[in-house]
Formats: structure tokens, C-alpha cells, sequence
């Protein structure tokens, strides 16, 4: 009875001191590295292109959090973003968030529609109020466009009369700009083509339109006022 009673004890102080740490540190080392749970939430899933957008990590245990934008934008640890997209098309943003070891990862995904405003949307009367020259070395998608180096800028007012099929300018104060008179253009893809040029439209919002032009050290910026 006494040898059982010795066993017992040496059992209990085996399993005290020996298994029931073990046991705690695995439970502490999971506790400290548990799955992730993504989230990821969007102030819209559609988009006038040029039309800033709100994107939040609402994840919850993540760790090194990435979100990528879908247009090669990615950005790290980022709890809000304000970001633009300046091309129309359908993006998947996709946030993965990873454990504190690194080696659990989830990952949310959402859709998101940048659409071009329609032919009818930019017929009318237009003013040119300004021309910028911006400086682009490198395509960096995380960088607006608008927070480029700016090479040159002018102010004009030259007025843009937009039919169907041509774009009407006068201007009476300076020499033209860019165009003269009577200009005959398609527009396609959110983009208006004449004199052997693409001019994409880079900002909508009804009453401003920003067309971006060919510009050796980067590209330019046509602002339009209604």
C-alpha cells in the first residue's frame, strides 16, 4: 500500500512539474499565434474614375497586414487608405492578414468597378483652366498622380465647346494651346483621340474633367472647368 501511495506521488510531481508546463507553454505558444480572422470593408464597389475611395483593414489577431489593390498598388500595416484608382476596369482588392509568427495567413477579398463617364456625359461647354507638365520616372501606383513633381503650369481660358464628334475651341485672348478651331475626335475606353493622340481621362466628377497628355518626361495634365 505504501509502495502505490510513493507511485502515485511520483506520478503527480511527473505530471506537475514535468507535463503540465509542457502542456501550458503549448497552450500559451497557440494562444500568442492564433489564426487570423480577415476583414476588409470598402466605402464603395463602384467608382466614377479620378474618384477617391476609402479602403479599412477591420481585420482582428493579424499581423503584418497587406492590402493589395489590385492594380499592383500594395501597402503594408495600413489600417485606412484613401486611394485613387486613375484607369476604369474591375479590381479585386484582396487583404491577407498573417499570424504573429508569420506562418497562418487569411486573406478577404473585395470587387470594386472604376467606370469612365459616357460620350453624352462629356458633351457641352468646357473651360480650360490649366495645364500642368508632371515628372514620372518610375510607375508607382501607390503615388497619385497628382502628387508628382510638377515640371510646368500655365493658366488659360480657353473655351471647349464637346459635340459628338468634335471638339470646338476658341480662345481670344493668347495664342492656342493645344487645339485649334475645329477638332474631330472619337472616344473610346474613357479616352479621346485626335491629332494622333490619346488624351485618357484621368478625373470626372461632372463639373471637372482632367484629360492626361503625352509629355517626354512624364505626362501632362489638362484641367477642364464647367
Amino acid at each position: 500500500h505504501s509502495n502505490q501511495q510513493q507511485l502515485m506521488l511520483a506520478r503527480s510531481k511527473i505530471y506537475l512539474f514535468g507535463i503540465a508546463p509542457l502542456i501550458l507553454f503549448f497552450v500559451l505558444v497557440s494562444a500568442c499565434n492564433r489564426q487570423p480572422d480577415a476583414c476588409l470593408e470598402t466605402s464603395t464597389t463602384s467608382s466614377l474614375v479620378g474618384s477617391p475611395i476609402i479602403v479599412r483593414d477591420c481585420s482582428k489577431r493579424g499581423f503584418d497586414n497587406v492590402i493589395n489593390m489590385g492594380n499592383g498598388a500594395k501597402f503594408n500595416n495600413e489600417q485606412e487608405i484613401n486611394y485613387t484608382y486613375y484607369s476604369g476596369g474591375s479590381y479585386r482588392i484582396a487583404l491577407t492578414s498573417f499570424s504573429r509568427k508569420g506562418n497562418k495567413k487569411e486573406t478577404s477579398e473585395t470587387g470594386i468597378t472604376i467606370t469612365y463617364p459616357s460620350a453624352k456625359d462629356i458633351q457641352g461647354n468646357w473651360t480650360l483652366t490649366k495645364a500642368e507638365t508632371r515628372i514620372q520616372l518610375l510607375v508607382d501606383p501607390t503615388v497619385s498622380i497628382f502628387n508628382l513633381p510638377i515640371d510646368s503650369s500655365r493658366n488659360f481660358s480657353e473655351l471647349y465647346e464637346i459635340t459628338a464628334d468634335s471638339i470646338f475651341v476658341t480662345h481670344n485672348r493668347e495664342k492656342f494651346y493645344l487645339f485649334q478651331f475645329r477638332n474631330v475626335y472619337e472616344y473610346e475606353n474613357g479616352s479621346l483621340k485626335l491629332n494622333q493622340n490619346s488624351f485618357p481621362i484621368v478625373r470626372y466628377s461632372g463639373s471637372e474633367m482632367v484629360l492626361q497628355g503625352p509629355y517626354f518626361k512624364g505626362f501632362e495634365l489638362l484641367y477642364l472647368e464647367r
